[in-house]
């Protein structure tokens, strides 16, 4: 059983570190790209947040029925970083998407 939770917790950590690595694109694009796209990078940024809302949740939820400590103390490190992450880029991409005229 914790076997299986612990695969549970696996994927949306997964996709959350996947999302991330999206961020430095973002933040190029919105810097240089084609300004009528502006809009198109900030909804993007937000799509890019809550993806790891969403997988950053799902972890957690999981993590409840873990008892392995060591294993779940490291997982929910790992998941607020990339929440926490997450949150500084949507602000630095709006942020620059605002600065665009």
């Amino acid at each position: 059983m914790q076997d299986g939770l612990k695969k549970a917790v696996g994927v949306p950590l997964s996709l959350a570190e996947k999302v991330t690595t999206l961020w430095p694109a973002l933040k190029e694009i919105v810097r240089y790209g084609n300004v009528a796209c502006k809009s198109d990078a900030q909804v993007a940024a937000k799509a890019l947040e809550t993806a790891v809302y969403g997988a950053y949740y799902n972890v957690i939820i999981n993590l409840k029925d873990i008892t392995d400590q060591s294993f779940k103390s490291t997982v929910e490190e790992r998941a607020s970083a990339l929440l926490n992450e997450a949150r500084e880029s949507v602000a630095v991409v709006l942020e620059a998407a605002d600065r665009r005229h």
